[in-house]
């Protein structure tokens, strides 16, 4: 709704009201997209959660160190664009880096996905720093953003920072991650903040070791029959007409077998054994987060898979997406948001794991 002020005094209020803030502060980042950020679709509407509910309270979250393993089309790289751009614009001086796995992705990340919410936001464009907006590196009001990749060019080892946000954790360089670590050990104990996302490969390493070192997050359901909330587990809990098996065994060919029926797949409640229907998962009032380890308040682990986001990934969609995946363990990783390992697969856990630098 607009407040009958000029664009321009407006924008000028608005930034004298957000210079207020407690810079570790940044709790209210849900509700501050919704005001000063628009729908990437459609510019001239503002920026909703509806149908990706699961979000608010992951960006509100204000643990020093938040990850979260996630399948994709949930909007997860989304809303981390959109939280560190409010974190810059909130904090009365921030400094951040934004890592992905290569220097070439990073540069393709800022020009395609960064600068549309920028361009797009009337309160980010107006404190942007026109001198010091490019690919790399970007100013809004007193705070700075240095976008940088692991592998190729590094450039933003050597600065000191407040935050970090690490995508795609990992196929990112492992040893370069950690060094992009030390960074925060230029600030004080307490204002450190770490961010880290991305679609898992094997157990115990990137971001399934985060997430098994933190709370353990899930979107829980409300059951329609215990009353319970449960979390599911797809390899346990997805039944499939015609199909007798678990989902663990289901292979691409099992797809063109005539007597299975991936349209009428469904859940069983994880705790009562009940058949749930795809309804049972659209009503935001009846799920929540439930962390399974909450007295890890140092660190909390997010896990997001497809039906988080129902309207957009019912099962029978994600069942169907295994066909377009020649190796199982792609369409786990990337579709279920799950680790996996296979006889083609397993070899790779213990090179991954020597390469990699333990992550804390």
């Amino acid at each position: 709704m607009s407040s009958g002020l000029r664009p321009e005094l407006e924008v000028y209020l608005e930034r004298l009201r957000m210079q207020a803030y407690d810079a570790r502060d940044f709790s209210g980042i849900p509700k501050w997209l919704t005001n000063h950020t628009t729908d990437p679709k459609d510019p001239s509407r503002p920026w909703t959660f509806h149908e990706h509910e699961y979000q608010p309270e992951i960006l509100a979250d204000t643990t020093e160190d938040v990850s979260m393993q996630k399948c994709s089309q949930v909007g997860a790289s989304e809303i981390w664009i959109r939280m560190m751009l409010a974190m810059m614009a909130i904090a009365k001086k921030i400094t951040i880096i934004y890592i992905m796995p290569t220097s070439a992705l990073a540069k393709r990340f800022a020009q395609g996905r960064i600068n549309p919410v920028l361009t797009d936001s009337r309160t980010l464009s107006a404190m942007i720093d026109k001198d010091l907006n490019n690919n790399e590196q970007k100013r809004i009001g007193r705070s700075l953003l240095y976008i940088s990749g692991t592998f190729g060019s590094v450039s933003a080892i050597s600065v000191p920072a407040q935050a970090l946000f690490r995508d795609e954790v990992d196929f990112c360089n492992q040893r370069v991650l950690t060094t992009f670590d030390s960074r925060l050990g230029h600030s004080k104990e307490g204002e450190g903040l770490k961010r880290s996302f991305s679609t898992p490969t094997v157990f115990r390493y990137g971001i399934n070791l985060m997430f098994e070192k933190g709370s353990q997050a899930h979107y829980a359901t409300k059951c329609p029959h215990c009353h319970q909330y449960m979390t599911l587990d797809y390899f346990r809990d997805v039944v499939i007409p015609g199909y007798d098996g678990s989902l663990r065994d289901f292979e691409r060919s099992d797809l063109l077998n005539p007597a299975v029926n991936i349209q009428d797949a469904y859940f069983l409640c994880s705790l009562c054994r009940h058949s749930l229907k795809h309804r049972d998962f659209m009503n935001p009032a009846r799920r929540r987060w439930i962390h399974t380890f909450p007295e890890r308040t140092d660190k909390h682990s997010y896990q997001v898979v497809p039906i988080d986001v129902p309207a957009i990934n019912p099962l029978a969609r994600t069942l169907a997406l295994l066909g377009e995946y020649e190796n199982k363990k792609d369409w786990v990783n990337f579709k279920l948001g799950l680790p996996f390992e296979d006889a083609q697969s397993s070899f790779l856990d213990e090179e991954m794991v020597n390469y990699a630098t333990t992550l804390h």
